[in-house]
């Protein structure tokens, strides 16, 4: 297939798509190839982390226990996900107090159901 001399390829990572430059310099055919580009010269490697590493960022087992799958198909680390909960319960008073409701209220189900 030919390229018409007017598009450019993008110049971001396994980015293939053709366009039009807007202006002369313009190099990534959109802000998200140019923020992947910017990334990835700056750390070396992809935002995105995938599930051939064995470890989260943080440095906990990326196990089947304790991988957490979303509905929408993402996935967090369970340990993350507590030790963030653990910091925002002590510091959010709000957040505390309501937790504290929705577990009186579920301790007054059960007892309800089993009566």
């Amino acid at each position: 297939m030919k390229i018409p001399v007017e598009l450019r390829r993008c110049q971001a990572h396994r980015c293939s798509i053709h366009f039009i430059p807007k202006v002369p310099w313009q190099r990534y055919c959109s802000k998200a190839c140019k923020h992947r580009a910017w990334y990835r010269r700056r750390y070396g490697r992809s935002p995105r982390y995938g599930t051939r590493y064995g470890t989260c960022p943080h440095g906990h087992d990326r196990s089947p226990e304790n991988v957490y799958y979303r509905p929408d198909g993402s996935y967090s680390c369970r340990a993350c996900n507590r030790e963030k909960m653990a910091i925002k319960y002590r510091k959010d008073p709000v957040f505390r107090e309501r937790r504290k409701n929705d577990e009186r209220l579920r301790r007054l189900r059960l007892r309800e159901a089993a009566a």
